[in-house]
């Protein structure tokens, strides 16, 4: 315990029964040399003849508990320890108030350690302003505000606390990383959520991984303006503005999720990677603004809606294996944007199933064939009103698992002079007869909420100079009728282009004549239109 050097710090290994005859000695010691200790109580046992007003004792001789607050003399020791080790079969900490808790006079406690620590009771470390570390591996439960107030606190690894209560981290403006992998708190509707004031005030918090929850009250973020990042592996429903004031959110992973609501992720601009592999629905302006947005994984996403990713300056390539409803500016100014890919395939239904939902669906319930497989779902792929407007950079639009493919007005305007589109290859499917059940047809759709009467076709893909589509086999692969829809209505009849069969080049030019010059009284200039076959590898 000697220690005469003027920068030199006490460190104290203690053993035997600790009784408060002890402990006064021990602070006695540590306030007469007046030097940062570093206690280490680990050896320590419960006295025989301790009581619950003992420093250190236990209700049934084998769980301790460590209470300071027994002992009042010695208050000049505890503002001095620096390091505190308690004794090995410590398991509780009491509970306090905001005026008397446990470590109350500790103002100095830097770490604090207890292996066998299972209960951590309401105030426990209130206002600790000088702890910033927490060793407890095995602690499950810890009560309200027992961390509030640690303004140094940095860390939280708790890999065992199954239930935290109110406001335990409260005010910890230093805190940065947090693993919880067994915590959860059972809401009023039976549903695993973190509680709302768990992290009130922790405005450096950067990343936090609590696995086991499956729901987040809105407002539980609010003011985490460092969070960066992430990830709950079994969070099943994600509220709209859950996010709202997490300005600097980097990276979200969330397996199990699997709608995105609207404006859920908006304007963060530093987000930068996502990872949702379930979500299929994406909803209006999701992550609009969001600039720095890099990196997108969402594998089964079959509708993407309005302005859900426009403004998305930093993506540069999008691939929905799923997705077939691609809805107004869905990546308008995506202007790093080069390649996009749709490989949603066809699915059969049943023959009688209507074609509810169907864009032509009025029509289709007319022409329904003989096809024994009946009806198909995600045969089409639509690209509604500026679904790419402005994405200056496109290069390759890949849909060459699409049955047909629409544009709405503005689809593909001002995307720069040149666009490489690969079609769908249906060789080889049966289709009664020798006809194969489907066709690659590039059609734009003016009916329903889709489009108006009159609309000028002009817009929808004004920059191109030049189009080179991409097809399986030029010379076998024929088109049935080309139908171009003109009168605003999905119901009406559409305007023919051919009778019978025609070629598939034929066919192209064709269509992508009547898209860039039906202006109706309005002149624009043909793209150049080039078929190339086979797709290259």
């Amino acid at each position: 315990m000697d220690c005469d050097g003027s920068d030199c710090e006490l460190l104290l290994v203690i053993t035997g029964e600790l009784d408060n005859a002890k402990w006064i000695e021990i602070l006695n010691k540590i306030a007469e040399k007046g030097k940062p200790a570093h206690l280490d109580l680990n050896g320590c046992t419960v006295p025989s003849t301790a009581s619950d007003g003992s420093i250190y004792y236990s209700e049934d001789g084998i769980h301790g508990t460590f209470d300071p607050r027994n002992v009042t003399e010695g208050e000049d020791g505890k503002a001095l320890i620096k390091t505190l080790k308690l004794p090995e079969m410590t398991f509780f900490i009491p509970a306090g108030t905001a005026d008397n808790y446990a470590f109350k006079d500790f103002t100095k406690l830097q770490s604090i350690t207890g292996n066998r620590v299972v209960h951590v009771r309401g105030f426990a470390f209130y206002n600790l302003k000088a702890l910033e570390e927490v060793d407890f591996p095995n602690v499950d439960t810890i009560l309200t505000s027992a961390f509030e107030g640690c303004v140094a606190l940095k860390e939280v690894d708790f890999p065992n606390v199954a239930g935290m209560d109110t406001h335990v981290f409260v005010g910890c403006i230093n805190l940065k990383t947090v693993n919880l992998p067994k915590y959860f708190w059972v809401d009023g509707d039976e549903r695993r959520a973190i509680h709302p004031s768990l992290f009130e005030g922790c405005s450096n918090l950067e990343s936090i991984d609590i696995p086991l929850i499956t729901f987040i009250h809105p407002g539980t973020f609010k003011g985490l303006t460092n969070l960066k990042t992430v990830k709950f592996d079994n969070l099943t429903v994600l509220e709209p503005a859950t996010f709202i004031d997490c300005i600097n959110l980097e990276s979200v992973s969330m397996p199990l999720i699997t709608t995105i609501y609207e404006g859920t992720f908006k304007d963060l601009t530093n987000l930068k990677t996502v990872d949702f592999p379930n979500v299929t629905v994406i909803g209006d302006e999701a992550f609009m603004g969001c600039t720095n947005l890099s990196s997108i994984s969402f594998p089964k996403v079959e509708v993407i809606n309005p302005n859900a990713f426009a403004g998305c300056t930093s993506l540069i390539e999008v691939s929905f294996p799923s997705a077939t409803r691609i809805y107004e500016g869905a990546f308008k100014n995506c202007t790093s944007l080069t390649t996009a890919i749709f490989h949603a395939e066809p699915e059969p239904t049943s023959y009688d199933a209507p074609f509810n939902g169907h864009p032509l669906g009025p029509w289709l319930e007319n022409h329904k064939g003989p096809h024994p497989g009946g009806h198909f779902t995600n045969e089409i792929i639509l690209f509604a009103v500026d679904a790419f407007r402005g994405c200056v950079n496109l290069e390759v639009l890949d849909v060459r698992n699409a049955w047909n493919v629409y544009f709405g007005t503005g689809a593909l305007a001002d995307i720069g002079n040149h666009l490489d589109i690969y079609l769908y290859d249906d060789i080889g499917k049966p289709y009664g007869g020798n006809k194969s059940f489907g066709h690659p047809q590039l059609e734009p759709f003016l009916g329903g909420t889709w489009g108006e009467e009159d609309t000028d076709y002009s817009t929808i893909g004004v920059s191109l100079e030049s189009i080179n589509i991409y097809v399986p086999n030029i010379d076998s692969m024929m088109v049935d009728n080309v139908n171009i829809y003109t009168d605003g209505d999905s119901g009406g009849n559409p305007d023919d282009l051919g009778a019978g069969y025609r070629g598939i080049e034929a066919s192209i030019i064709a269509i992508y004549n009547h898209i860039f010059n039906k202006t109706h009284g309005n002149s624009v200039g043909i793209p150049a239109v080039n078929i190339i076959s086979p797709i290259p590898e």
